[in-house]
């Protein structure tokens, strides 16, 4: 099975917040930030490029953020572990990793 290319790095979360060039996108980044943040107990990391993760897991395809998300150009990424409550809410309470993409702006937050 092949290495995912999506890997924690070393990289500065403050900084890549920072250099989000939209400002309500990068208002909203800092305030995911603080609520991930607690919610997990965990310190932030890039995870790759562009994905900032909050603890990890293991699975048979590597290590992965247990929740996340992405500040990206046009909406924001979020990346959950059902653990995390997101996927129990269907009541099959299965164990699964998904992804869901926001657009913010439009929610009216």
């Amino acid at each position: 099975m092949p290495e995912p290319k999506t890997k924690k790095t070393k990289a500065s979360v403050s900084a890549f917040i920072a250099a989000v060039l939209d400002e309500t996108r990068r208002k909203d980044a800092k305030a995911i930030d603080k609520m991930f943040r607690e919610i997990t107990g965990e310190k932030p990391a890039m995870w790759g490029p562009s994905i900032i993760g909050y603890g990890s897991y293991e699975t048979s395809t590597g290590t992965w953020p247990r929740l996340g998300f992405s500040p990206r150009k046009g909406n924001l990424a979020l990346y959950v572990l059902s653990d995390f409550g997101v996927f129990a809410l269907s009541g099959d309470g299965s164990r699964a990793v998904g992804g869901v993409t926001v657009d913010v702006a439009a929610c009216g937050a």
